[in-house]
Formats: structure tokens, C-alpha cells, sequence
């Protein structure tokens, strides 16, 4: 909350752009002392930051830390939406700036989706096996995963 609100007054006196960038950067850096000093809050106790459940690299080591990194990100989109809620975008009357603009856009909606399914082939091949023809293949985290599947259906 203390960095959500002076980010919030960062926006409001210097702009908001400064704003985001200064959530963005006090996010990157706990983040960073989490991942540099793992014994900090000791979260390898709990199952669900385990590594031999799910491990796709350093950033995404466990199931537990691609949930904080996914809340985080979310965090983050729903504070730019909020300083940019007034903001009207440019109406580019140079075609060449607008097609520059637009080609900007979609490379990164092109990245954004590469990275987002890069994501998920990795939880569906590093992840949880859900293989329910052999029995006794099955573990806990499968049982949960299937009683989570039949409530969804």
C-alpha cells in the first residue's frame, strides 16, 4: 500500500508516466531481492513453491513464484489503467507516424503473446501431470487439479 500510494502522489505532482515507472521499479527491485536472497521469507517450506512440482527457469522457479509474478504484473496493469484512465491518446495526422505507432503496437502484442504461451506450453510440460488412465501415476496435485476441472465444468 506504501508504494502503491506514493507512486499514486508520483503521478499526481510529476506526471504519470514517473508514476508507473517508479511502481514498475520498486516491483523489479523486491522481486530481485526475493530472487537474490531466497532464504529472505523462506518460502521453499511451502509446496507450493517447490520446484520439483513445477520449474520452468529462474525467474519462473515454482508454481508460487509465477502466481506472485502474475499478481504483480496485474498490479501493475490495473495501476497504469488507473493513471491513464483521462489520457487521450494523439490523433497522428503524418501517416508515416501512424503506421510507425501502429507497427509499434503490434510487435508488442506479438511479444506479449509469445511470452504468455511460452507460459503456458511450459506449465503443460514441466507442470503437473494429469495423465488419469494410470492410476496409481496420480498424486495429490493431480487430485486437486481434477476436482478444481470438475467444479469448472
Amino acid at each position: 500500500m506504501i508504494v502503491y500510494n506514493l507512486s499514486h502522489s508520483i503521478g499526481e505532482r510529476f506526471g504519470s508516466l514517473k508514476g508507473i515507472l517508479f511502481l514498475i521499479a520498486m516491483v523489479v527491485l523486491f522481486r530481485s531481492v526475493v530472487y537474490i536472497f531466497p532464504g529472505l521469507f523462506n518460502l521453499r517450506q511451502f509446496e507450493l513453491f517447490d520446484p520439483a512440482i513445477y520449474s520452468s527457469g529462474f525467474v519462473l522457479s515454482s508454481l508460487g513464484d509465477l502466481l506472485i509474478n502474475s499478481l504483480l504484473f496485474c498490479w501493475i496493469i490495473l495501476f497504469v489503467k488507473q493513471e491513464i484512465a483521462d489520457y487521450k491518446f494523439p490523433i497522428f495526422r503524418n501517416k508515416f507516424k501512424k503506421w510507425f505507432f501502429i507497427i509499434i503496437v503490434l510487435v508488442c502484442i506479438l511479444f506479449i503473446t509469445f511470452v504468455f504461451s511460452n507460459i503456458l506450453r511450459s506449465l503443460v510440460a514441466d507442470g503437473i501431470s494429469f495423465s488419469v488412465t494410470n492410476f496409481f501415476s496420480l498424486t495429490a496435485y493431480s487430485f486437486i487439479g481434477l476436482s478444481c476441472w470438475q467444479h469448472l465444468r
